[in-house]
């Protein structure tokens, strides 16, 4: 039995852990099924592993929603970004690797918004953001089929597994499916979980929201994935007047974490020094500034209506702006400027 198991993983269990453990590895053997077994409580010291610190888990699913001027698909691109070179996103950590995108809509857009944070930060991704350009149907087998197939000489060639399989968008590589039919999100959901078990991957969904401003379809969407992010567009005006684009990232569910997770995002407008066919020169959005927020359970309205109480006595005008509140409330968070 000791064939099964390595002396490096002895060294971090227990003896009775071990007989355990070997036990288990010769059952798995002689039951000699393709399906993931577990038994009891083993494996329970293993932590989630973050692809984004906080946010987005290893080997998993899930889905970032939003409504269409949420700038969801620029973040989607400065996430690529810190994962292709390592480099942190605001303070939160990255597990670096390559990234594979089905830009199913945008496509056109998405290098220009990738080469203004390259020029931001002066450095290439140069092979390790793979771009889709059309959609991928997600539910029809021979599409799958060459999604599967591009992963898997993705790995040869580049020497490693990419890390991140983005959809964006859900609505345009569902064809076929009911949003609002259970069973239909269900397969679509399995399959991206086939995807995320055969290739060790993060498939993250880009998808909208509904006129409530929830997601849109069925509550199967909120069940069977592992994680959902939401943004939120903010205008708001900075300290020298200037108007800030700002959207706020929240983490709404996690299988395997907190969800007290907030940030605060500014984009600021970047010339890419190119000009259209008018001679008009084209900008794109790039990553400013991260701001955390941080959600305190069961006293986040007490703490902002202590805040606004303090802030109109302090102030000496017979009127307060919604935008200077705003600015007083953010400027006492934790910021860290995208470098």
């Amino acid at each position: 039995m000791n064939s099964f198991v390595s002396n490096a993983f002895k060294k971090l269990i227990s003896s009775k852990e071990y007989s355990l453990w070997t036990k288990v590895l010769n059952l798995r053997k002689r039951i000699n099924t393709p399906l993931a077994l577990s038994f009891g409580s083993l494996g329970w010291k293993n932590g989630t592993e973050w692809l984004i610190e906080s946010y987005v888990p290893c080997r998993s699913v899930g889905f970032i929603i939003g409504d269409s001027q949420d700038l969801k698909s620029f973040l989607v691109a400065q996430w690529a970004f810190n994962l292709a070179t390592g480099k942190p996103f605001g303070d939160l950590r990255v597990n670096q690797g390559p990234v594979v995108i089905v830009c199913a809509e945008g496509s056109n857009s998405f290098p220009k918004r990738i080469k203004a944070i390259e020029d931001k930060h002066s450095i290439n991704v140069e092979d390790k953001i793979v771009t889709v350009n059309r959609p991928i149907a997600m539910l029809i087998q021979q599409e799958v089929e060459m999604l599967h197939d591009l992963l898997d000489k993705l790995k040869s060639t580049l020497g490693e597994s990419p890390k991140l399989l983005v959809i964006d968008t859900f609505s345009q590589c569902s064809a076929g499916i009911d949003e609002n039919n259970a069973g239909d999100i269900a397969r679509y959901i399995n399959t991206c979980k086939e995807i995320s078990e055969q290739h060790n991957i993060t498939v993250l969904n880009v998808h909208h929201k509904n006129k409530e401003g929830k997601y849109r379809g069925s509550s199967a969407f909120y069940g069977n994935v592992d994680f959902i992010m939401e943004t939120k567009k903010e205008k708001r005006n900075s300290s020298d007047t200037e108007e800030k684009i700002s959207t706020k990232l929240s983490l709404t569910k996690s299988k395997d974490s907190s969800t007290n997770v907030s940030h605060l995002l500014d984009f600021s407008e970047r010339s890419l020094g190119i000009e259209d066919n008018f001679g008009n020169t084209l900008t794109t959005l790039v990553l400013d500034k991260v701001t955390s927020v941080q959600k305190t359970a069961n006293s986040s309205n007490n703490c902002a209506k202590d805040f606004i109480v303090s802030f109109l006595k302090d102030s000496d005008k017979e009127y307060v702006e919604q935008s200077d509140l705003n600015d007083a409330f953010k400027s006492k968070m934790p910021t860290v400027v995208v470098n």
